[in-house]
């Protein structure tokens, strides 16, 4: 019905606030990553680098506290069986949306303060248990129509050892990268 793939599902109740929850999150980590970038750069003598990780450091905590609105929407918005039913994912799932929430709050609470260490490892960690908890609810939400258990397993190695040789030479190339940024080489006859 829809060739040019134009075919949104805007009858699930659960798509803008899923939507928003990942368009939030995203300032929020890019504001952190602000943070740590000008953090860094503090430590090598920036001057100007405290103005950068308090804007920084202010849009992570703002952000991450609309998030915090935003995902209760979300929850709120999800069909009531999946946080009730009897699925094996369901206590898993509500554990590590907890241990997400919770670790929010000081990188919140940090944040304000301009911590960027504790702030960014309060916020890696309850990022991971949002990431557990986003596949957690994949799970328990395609319980009726699919399950993991369902597909076949062919054990393959030749893409294996094709990845692995390219994550060997990608790790090379990003080691020889840094070390020649941070320790060029300079060409003495080039030298005016």
């Amino acid at each position: 019905d829809h060739p040019q793939g134009m075919l949104l599902n805007l009858d699930d109740p659960t798509m803008l606030p899923r939507f928003l929850h990942f368009i939030v999150g995203a300032v929020a980590i890019g504001g952190l990553s602000i943070a740590v970038y000008f953090y860094w750069r503090r430590s090598q003598g920036e001057e100007a680098a405290d103005d950068w990780i308090a804007s920084g450091c202010r849009w992570f905590s703002r952000a991450t506290l609309i998030n915090m609105g935003v995902g209760l929407w979300f929850l709120l918005s999800l069909p009531t069986d999946i946080l009730t039913a009897p699925h094996p994912a369901t206590w898993p799932f509500l554990l590590t949306l907890g241990g997400g929430v919770a670790l929010s709050i000081p990188a919140i609470i940090f944040g304000w303060a301009h911590r960027v260490a504790p702030t960014f490892f309060c916020a890696m960690g309850a990022l991971t248990l949002m990431l557990a908890a986003r596949t957690l609810l994949r799970t328990a939400l395609l319980a009726p129509w699919f399950s993991v258990s369902q597909l076949p397993v062919t054990p393959s190695l030749s893409p294996l050892f094709f990845f692995l040789g390219f994550l060997t030479g990608g790790i090379v190339l990003i080691v020889w990268l840094i070390r020649l940024v941070l320790h060029p080489k300079i060409d003495e006859a080039a030298q005016p």
